[in-house]
């Protein structure tokens, strides 16, 4: 594999290029509004040893919200939730993320159990984690990937049967502390971010960046 350049021709996160979304032009409500649930569950997980310990089991219209002590990371949370879920289409909001859980993750792209996937990340992730900022491209393509002032952690997991919104404090990283987790089956709320999206993706449209598995060179362009 060629080596990947992550501080040089890097234009995915370069200000100047003008390909970072600006937050302020979205079209979207900045609010959802929907109805309480009727039943919420509480999870007090600082002892559970596996994210499936520590979510049980989803069920519809469900909503579980959780405390940790950060012993699981959020793509262990993921993989438990689309374990009974099935295969579903995904949508990952951080601040930052590592190589490693990166790499777990495209290891359930590989095996079906995420069908595909889009990422929003802060414009700054590239400037604090290039050889990380590198390997997000080199898996799973420019193309869905976006950019923007971005300090929003959330993650939505679709099919025909299950809405899944996962809101949390955790980013896609392993971080040994106090997190929390909220999951939601709810149709509105995803539709909701799904919009926010949406809308950001098809605004902000890659031009021209050749990205090549192997050398991770395609060029990117704003709008």
């Amino acid at each position: 594999m060629a080596k990947i350049s992550s501080t040089i021709n890097n234009p995915l996160f370069n200000l100047d290029k003008g390909i970072v979304f600006d937050a302020q032009k979205l079209e979207i409500p900045y609010s959802h509004k929907g109805r309480v649930p009727d039943k919420r569950e509480l999870k007090k997980a600082l002892r559970c040893k596996t994210a499936a310990e520590a979510i049980g089991q989803l069920y519809s219209g469900c909503a579980i919200f959780g405390i940790t002590k950060g012993q699981f990371s959020l793509v262990e949370l993921i993989s438990a939730i689309s374990d009974q879920t099935g295969p579903v289409t995904a949508f990952i909001s951080t601040w930052t993320a590592s190589g490693n859980d990166m790499q777990d993750f495209f290891g359930y792209l590989e095996s079906g159990k995420i069908k595909s996937v889009r990422f929003l990340v802060d414009f700054t992730f590239q400037r604090r984690h290039p050889g990380a900022a590198a390997r997000m491209r080199e898996l799973f393509g420019i193309e869905s990937v976006r950019v923007t002032k971005n300090h929003a952690k959330f993650c939505l997991f679709r099919n025909d049967i299950w809405n899944i919104v996962l809101t949390s404090s955790m980013n896609m990283n392993f971080n040994p502390r106090l997190e929390h987790f909220d999951i939601q089956d709810d149709v509105g709320m995803a539709d909701y971010l799904q919009t926010l999206m949406d809308e950001i993706f098809v605004r902000l449209k890659p031009k021209n960046m050749f990205l090549g598995i192997m050398d991770n060179t395609r060029r990117f362009g704003g709008i």
